[in-house]
């Protein structure tokens, strides 16, 4: 079997995401120091110089912002889920059928959270410029994320 260095590499970002590492960059929160130098078409150019000189974003670089956030949503609100269903199995009485069901209820919720992101990600990737054909992001994947957060498919009691 070999190696998917794709998915390494983005888990890798994923993790640094999740841990703040990027949050504390030089310039964020500033505009891009877009050269219009750098685009290799005139009305590129213009464009990157017009959103310069004004202090906006691409759309598709404030498209990704978006993603990254919405993602770092769905993430936040299923782990809020999983630890609700962990702390309710542990409670005396719990009704280990209806706490699993709200645990499924959390998954598909989440499923569909990543299939409106991944609906992102594929205009995002369509909307980059050429040039920057390798930022183009990956389609999320259930399985994948799961494991990333280091959670179950199923609940099992303590």
């Amino acid at each position: 079997m070999e190696f998917n260095w794709e998915w390494w590499v983005e888990q890798q970002i994923r993790q640094a995401q999740a841990e703040g590492k990027f949050d504390h960059l030089e310039g964020k929160g500033k505009p891009l120091k877009l050269d219009p130098e750098d685009a290799t078409d005139p009305a590129q150019a213009l464009a990157h110089r017009l959103l310069h000189d004004r202090g906006l974003l691409p759309a598709w670089l404030e498209l990704e912002q978006h993603i990254v956030d919405e993602i770092r949503l769905a993430r936040r609100t299923l782990l809020r889920s999983y630890h609700w269903c962990e702390w309710a199995l542990a409670q005396p009485g719990a009704d280990e059928a209806q706490v699993k069901g709200r645990w499924r209820e959390a998954v598909a919720a989440f499923q569909d959270a990543l299939e409106k992101i991944n609906a992102q990600i594929l205009t995002f990737n369509l909307e980059l410029p050429p040039v920057l054909a390798h930022r183009q992001r990956p389609r999320l994947k259930l399985e994948d994320e799961l494991r990333w957060l280091g959670l179950p498919d199923e609940l099992a009691r303590p």
